[in-house]
């Protein structure tokens, strides 16, 4: 997916941050963010600068059998 192209490239970001990189309104960005962590793309953290999106490492490691 874009979005999750875009973390691995700019790092961790906001849905405001996101929404001015790709000249969309807030509450789309908001919805990409959500989709590719659905998706196993992103993962999310709540933090004094609110939610920011991070690309999802978790999903490197191995799955237990």
């Amino acid at each position: 997916s874009q979005v999750a192209q875009l973390l691995q490239e700019v790092g961790p970001m906001s849905a405001a941050q996101l929404s001015g990189l790709q000249g969309i309104g807030l509450p789309l960005s908001l919805h990409y963010l959500l989709r590719a962590e659905s998706e196993g793309l992103a993962s999310r953290d709540h933090s004094s600068e609110g939610l920011i999106f991070w690309p999802n490492i978790f999903s490197t490691y191995a799955k237990p059998v």
